[in-house]
């Protein structure tokens, strides 16, 4: 799917990459688009990250820690 044609041999394509979609519809622009979507990603990243530590500390805190502390209190050598 074609969007300068074959006219352009090198060089920067000047034409709109978003084609269709609720981006689109909304009239945004190519960076505007890339933006919100950087920001959407990266808030999305951050979220999922902040539920696993929260996570893993629920874990580590709770009934979960004296069944750790025995596994990894066994035997320092066998731990290495």
């Amino acid at each position: 799917y074609e969007v300068c044609g074959s006219k352009v041999k090198t060089g920067l394509c000047e034409l709109p990459q978003l084609k269709s979609g609720l981006l689109f519809d909304w009239e945004m622009t190519d960076a505007g688009a890339g933006t919100l979507l950087t920001i959407m990603s990266l808030a999305g990243l951050c979220s999922c990250l902040f539920c696993i530590v929260y996570t893993l500390q629920i874990i580590v805190k709770g009934s979960a820690a004296r069944i750790l502390k025995q596994v990894v209190g066994f035997n320092g050598y066998v731990n290495i």
